[in-house]
């Protein structure tokens, strides 16, 4: 019984230890934002599935456009406070309608985006997006996953997709 017992707490300390750490829930996130969201669809069946938090962790890429066209500029950052899934190597976060799309419907959503007056939260500009890669930051947005990108591991992007707000921390 002893042994049981013993193994049981094992396996149970085993779980706790190797349980994915999970980013800071917050209440930050700008719902209105969905509303210029191109084909919320892909974030969930029916209805986007998502929560907002915030996730801290050292920027290494910023990229704008690239194949997508969509008008989001696009960051790759090492979260600190937050476990990815197996071959993810990095947290996409997307600012959306941040430059002028050319594709489809990224294009109707983005212009609404601005004749709505919305102006941008994260109007920092490319050049000062650049000037963060290697800084570490505090990033409030959606944590969703993305059906949008399946890949060779079989699982979708997870991605903070819209992001509120970005804070440099050092």
């Amino acid at each position: 019984m002893k042994k049981l017992i013993f193994v049981t707490v094992l396996i149970l300390l085993g779980n706790f230890t190797t349980r994915a750490q999970d980013p800071t829930p917050s209440n930050d996130c700008d719902p209105s934002l969905w509303n210029y969201v191109y084909t919320p669809s892909r974030f969930g069946k029916t209805r986007p599935v998502h929560r907002c938090v915030t996730v801290k962790g050292r920027i290494t890429k910023v990229w704008p456009r690239g194949k997508e066209s969509d008008g989001d500029i696009h960051l790759s950052i090492n979260p600190d406070n937050m476990s990815l899934p197996k071959g993810q190597t990095s947290l996409v976060v997307e600012i959306i309608c941040a430059e002028r799309p050319t594709k489809g419907a990224a294009i109707d959503s983005c212009a609404r985006f601005h004749r709505d007056g919305k102006g941008h939260p994260l109007a920092l500009g490319r050049t000062r997006l650049n000037s963060l890669v290697g800084k570490h930051v505090i990033i409030t947005g959606e944590l969703v996953i993305d059906y949008g990108h399946p890949t060779k591991y079989g699982y979708h992007i997870r991605e903070l997709h819209p992001v509120t707000k970005i804070n440099r921390i050092n």
